[in-house]
């Protein structure tokens, strides 16, 4: 039998919706989260709109959009893209899932699980999941309060978390102890924003998990297991392709074993209504998800190297703030990339300028006294999508180390041969022009977003905090994305 240790006279979905509520607003006003405030209403509006549309095609009585804010702010805070439509998407397939997959009048997948998951697999460029790297005391603050609300609102779901974490985290520690990898690196992720929303907010949904504690157990057991090994084997997004599996495993259990009811109980047919809504909800994910190729033209995920080749290399040039606080001091940063490997590097400041640091405020840099060297050399994720007006976006993900060494007239802070592990989001575009006199391409672009930890990376956190992206108005060089096919064609027309 399941024990509710609170009695409840409100609805929980109000407390469920304040931590994700929060933690939204500091990701905009604290935290520097890597999304805009429209993509964030963007993720919401549309779970609303979903929601709206298909409960009224199921003649359900219409309610606050509870359920569906949550899961367009699970969406918002998880999801990352440079574009609208990844969250629009995102949030509207996890309101249809609950309707389009469902056994016994019950939803299978976890609403927002199940739309991150969808997007993040897709064939598209662009959507990729916050590392959720965030500073230690709002990792502790969105511990407590997750822990909080789920005693407070379904505490009987509790025992699903730690057999998750233990066997998640014991794979990665048995994958450390073989290769001989460090092992706080190897537990990183449980560590993480992501890890937490996902254990206190997906992983405990009523709707899809067992009721009582010893089944819970095997549930969150298998979840942490499956996710171990699609991380030892490199699968993307494990943990929610974990979710997504056992869940759908354990809704068939469910339904297979279940006492039939008598044939005089049972209606001779479905509601229709219900129907209708489950035929609309299929009908439009499947219309939504076929209609951005044609809007985006043509996109590829997944091997590049067998499709597409991709390199350059160049100067960004953007302005730092001087005494005055104004944006007037040139600071060249270089780089160089190919589909294997990136270099960003600042080698030298001619002049001084003035950096508004994480941890020490504002910090008078003297000429010649900034340094900063990242190096990637592998991808673990990469894409290539090719937007409407013909540009091109390589996007490329994986693990770095970052050189920083900063100096003012009287002291100097971290080294300049000693690097720090942070993870990365490279963003290359080929605007398409034809290259001018100097070389460069009208629309090129290229941008070296880095995650720091401050356990890992004190240093680099304490100069950039939680994220920091390199870039600026490339004046030299260029970027060249292009297929196999018109590399070998401008390659033949060169030998011409």
């Amino acid at each position: 039998m399941s024990t509710i240790f609170v009695k409840r006279s409100f609805d929980p979905r109000l407390a469920q919706l304040g931590v994700p509520l929060l933690f939204t607003i500091l990701g905009q006003t604290t935290f520097r989260f890597d999304i805009t405030p429209l993509q964030v209403t963007v993720a919401v509006v549309s779970a609303w709109i979903a929601e709206l549309l298909l409960a009224r095609a199921a003649d359900k009585p219409l309610a606050p959009p509870l359920s569906a804010s949550i899961s367009g702010l699970s969406v918002a805070l998880l999801l990352r893209s440079s574009d609208l439509w990844p969250f629009a998407l995102a949030s509207f397939l996890a309101i249809a899932s609950k309707y389009i997959f469902c056994l016994d009048k019950r939803h299978i997948f976890n609403p927002s699980n199940f739309g991150i998951t969808a997007v993040l697999l897709l064939p598209y460029a662009g959507t990729r999941l916050d590392p959720g790297e965030w500073p230690t005391a709002g990792l502790i603050v969105f511990l407590l309060a997750s822990l909080g609300v789920l005693v407070l609102t379904v505490a009987n779901r509790l025992p699903l978390v730690p057999p998750f974490v233990v066997a998640w985290g014991g794979v990665l520690l048995l994958r450390a102890a073989v290769t001989g990898a460090p092992l706080l690196d190897s537990v990183r992720p449980l560590f993480t924003g992501f890890a937490i929303l996902f254990a206190f907010f997906m992983l405990t949904d009523p709707r899809t998990t067992p009721a009582h504690w010893r089944p819970q157990l095997v549930f969150g057991l298998a979840v942490g297991l499956l996710a171990g090994v699609f991380t030892v084997f490199s699968v993307a997004y494990g943990i929610f392709v974990a979710l997504a599996i056992v869940c759908l495993v354990y809704a068939l259990a469910v339904y297979f074993r279940r006492v039939p009811s008598p044939a005089a109980d049972r209606p001779a047919s479905p509601a229709r209504r219900a129907l209708l809504a489950q035929v609309a909800a299929a009908s439009a994910s499947v219309g939504f998800v076929a209609a951005w190729p044609l809007v985006a033209r043509n996109n590829n995920l997944g091997n590049l190297a067998d499709e597409w080749v991709a390199s350059g290399g160049g100067v960004n040039l953007k302005h730092m703030p001087d005494a005055s606080g104004q944006a007037t001091v040139p600071l060249r940063e270089n780089f160089y990339f190919d589909l294997n490997q990136a270099i960003c590097s600042v080698e030298n400041n001619p002049h001084g300028f003035v950096m508004p640091t994480h941890s020490a405020g504002k910090v008078a840099i003297a000429p010649g006294e900034f340094f900063m060297f990242m190096v990637a050399p592998a991808m673990q994720r990469r894409a290539v999508a090719v937007a409407a007006d013909g540009s091109r976006k390589l996007t490329m993900e994986g693990d770095l180390d970052c050189t920083t060494y900063a100096g003012t007239t009287s002291s100097s802070f971290g080294s300049r041969t000693q690097g720090e592990p942070a993870s990365f989001h490279i963003e290359a575009v080929d605007g398409g022009g034809k290259p001018g006199p100097d070389g460069r391409k009208l629309g090129d672009s290229f941008a070296f977003t880095v995650y720091f930890l401050k356990e890992t990376a004190p240093v680099n956190f304490a100069i950039f905090g939680p994220s920091a992206t390199f870039t600026g108005q490339i004046v030299a060089g260029r970027v060249t994305i292009q297929t196999l096919k018109e590399a070998a064609q401008a390659q033949n027309e060169h030998i011409a």
